[in-house]
């Protein structure tokens, strides 16, 4: 989408992340891996309709947590966030902002809570989590901020494991059980993310769950337990719409279902990561 009075797109403002094409007013560098340079992508999955639709909210947007209002006009979302300015969301996959906007504050803003609005319209939940690779598929680790899901990874990375995202994971809820790459990571140099573009299974998911008096266990997770939990973890929820809503506990329950589901309860603390690594790496997948 090109900015008020432009007739087209200026290079490099196409971007293919997690098979969806998307549009923003001019080209942004720290995407520069996820350029679409082939005008004959189609997207993942097709877009659905908004529904009058109005909220206001806070959350954690880049540096800060701020105050986010959100209004459907159309097959358009206004999205207004303290202290950026005024966005629109299209069903479509393209995205106006602010002329004065910084590249880097764009970019945070894009990534919480603009990309995976536009994703979540296209049939695909951005969970937040770390995610790591091994033959049999994803291991996915999902836990409040803090939690030490970076950590983690980071140490299961030293363990036969290989570091696939580390912030937001693009999970597939059409194809359930199966993750999508290539979606910007911005813990990662140059916002990298996974940069293959095919989609991998989802293995297993791990709850973080950090006590101050926990000895360090793993438990099987039930799956209304489970599907609540993916509900608290996926991106942007609070800005959903109603009918968006019902697709996403639609969705956590199908993957609760799916996927094996398991809760590390463990004591935030440094001598804490060894036995977390010895119980995911023994894991075995229950009958």
């Amino acid at each position: 989408m090109t900015s008020a009075g432009s007739t087209a797109n200026p290079p490099g403002s196409a971007y293919r992340i997690a098979g969806c094409r998307i549009t923003v007013d001019q080209p942004l560098s720290a995407f520069a891996a996820f350029v679409d340079e082939d005008p004959s992508n189609l997207d993942h999955q097709p877009a659905i309709p908004v529904e009058t639709w109005h909220c206001a909210t806070r959350g954690l947007v880049g540096d800060r947590i701020r105050s986010v209002e959100c209004q459907s006009r159309g097959s358009t979302l206004d999205v207004c966030i303290e202290g950026h300015g005024q966005f629109a969301v299209s069903t479509a996959g393209q995205i106006h902002y602010p002329k004065h906007l910084k590249p880097a504050s764009l970019t945070q803003v894009l990534c919480g809570p603009l990309l995976p609005l536009a994703m979540a319209w296209k049939n695909i939940f951005c969970l937040h989590g770390s995610a790591l690779m091994r033959s049999e598929g994803l291991t996915v680790l999902l836990g409040m901020s803090g939690a030490g899901k970076s950590t983690l990874a980071t140490a299961l990375s030293q363990q036969n494991f290989e570091q696939w995202a580390d912030d937001t994971i693009a999970a597939d809820a059409q194809e359930i059980g199966q993750c999508l790459g290539h979606y910007p990571q911005p813990k990662w140099p140059k916002w990298r993310g996974s940069i293959q573009r095919q989609s991998a299974p989802l293995h297993q998911l791990i709850f973080l769950m950090p006590g101050a008096d926990t000895a360090c266990s793993l438990s099987p997770t039930p799956p209304a337990q489970a599907t609540l939990a993916l509900i608290e973890h996926t991106l942007t929820g609070r800005l959903f719409a109603p009918s968006m809503l019902r697709r996403q506990l639609k969705f956590a329950a199908s993957l609760a279902d799916t996927v094996p589901c398991w809760t590390l309860n463990y004591r935030q603390e440094l001598a804490s990561l060894t036995p977390m690594i010895d119980a995911i790496s023994s894991l075995k997948v229950p009958s």
